[in-house]
């Protein structure tokens, strides 16, 4: 394998996982746009998105996005604060 694939490999690991872009590998992916929620990969029952919207809303997050794995792993951008994410990661495996 070439030098530079093995190097552009491990950027974009670390970018995606510092939180400054999702995986394109996500089952689900949630962003947050202006304190909206939408949900770009994936389905959430409208009860999730619901409490999803309410937990954003209270944390006054305006920007940002949430995926869930394949594996069940939740990743968060760094633009969602530390205080309301497990409380978004309960919502989601649940």
């Amino acid at each position: 394998m070439p030098f530079y694939l093995l190097v552009i490999g491990c950027i974009a690991w670390a970018i995606i996982s510092l939180g400054i872009l999702p995986s394109p590998f996500s089952r689900t992916l949630v962003r947050v746009r202006n304190g909206e929620i939408r949900i770009e990969r994936g389905d959430l029952n409208a009860r999730a998105k619901q409490h999803i919207a309410d937990v954003i809303r209270e944390f006054r997050v305006k920007q940002g996005f949430i995926t869930v794995s394949q594996g069940r792993g939740v990743t968060f951008s760094l633009s969602i604060p530390e205080a309301p994410r497990q409380t978004l990661r309960n919502i989601l495996l649940n």
